[in-house]
């Protein structure tokens, strides 16, 4: 005769189950392990609470079916745009459910969650907002069909695997703001040909236990940096390993932009 508060939820509670299609999660529970959802291979949609505060994609890893998720109106943490979980103020995405060939990122957003759109296998194209600052770990890791990536003046970070193993990426160009390239941002992208580096300083690249570009055709890939820093990127010992580090006014020539 007692009732309980469910307010948790551990791994392997369900136990990968092969019917669970719909699920909602009360207002009691705030948050679940990070592998609770983990291979629900049925599961089509998903109804959170008021209480819960966060999400990434790591949580729906393995559950393809997944394409609607709803949040109570309750809810003063999260909300759901266009095919996305935002922070209730809108300045962070948390998860990208809509597997589409292109998305917008909406005005306003200033980071991008850890996983956010990992997996994305139909994903061409991506508008980012003017606010974007930050992008997280891995939030565009293995996106196969995504051919380039053209950041907002006022980006200055990607921290760590943002754009990794992208086979098909051609073409990526950092602002003038873009500080840091983080640990294996854009390792193992063999198609990449252009990267474009606006800042006026050097960009600081992040190799810890390989090289920062493992996995990119240097010897094909052409790097455009400003004209009075050919010569430092050349000598540095990271990005020195490309074999064509070009003036940039070079590419604003064949582009006829800057």
């Amino acid at each position: 005769s007692v009732r309980y508060t469910i307010v948790g939820v551990e791994t392997g509670a369900y136990n990968h189950p092969r019917t669970l299609r719909h699920l909602m999660i009360p207002d009691s529970i705030g948050d679940f392990d990070e592998y609770s959802f983990d291979s629900f291979k049925n599961l089509q949609s998903i109804h959170f609470g008021k209480g819960w505060d966060y999400m990434d994609g790591w949580y729906f890893i393995n559950c393809p079916k997944l394409k609607t998720i709803h949040i109570s109106k309750d809810n003063r943490h999260l909300q759901v745009h266009d095919g996305m979980v935002l922070s209730r103020g809108g300045k962070r995405v948390y998860l990208g459910f809509a597997d589409r060939k292109h998305i917008t990122i909406p005005e306003g957003v200033e980071v991008i969650n850890q996983y956010a759109f990992w997996f994305h296998k139909k994903l061409e194209t991506i508008q980012f907002p003017n606010t974007l600052r930050k992008i997280g770990d891995n939030s565009f890791t293995n996106c196969p069909t995504l051919r380039s990536v053209v950041l907002p003046d006022g980006f200055k970070e990607c921290v760590v695997q943002s754009f990794m193993e992208n086979e098909n990426l051609n073409y990526i160009d950092f602002p003038s703001t873009f500080l840091k390239l983080g640990y294996e941002t854009i390792v193992r992208c063999p198609n990449l040909q252009t990267i474009v580096l606006r800042a006026p300083q050097m960009v600081d690249s992040t190799g810890k236990w390989c090289s920062p570009f493992e996995g990119i055709p240097i010897d094909t890939c052409r790097l455009y940096v400003p004209a009075d820093l050919v010569e430092q990127y050349q000598q540095h010992p990271d990005w020195g390993v490309f074999r064509n580090i070009l003036p940039i006014e070079e590419f604003a020539k064949k582009k006829n932009c800057l």
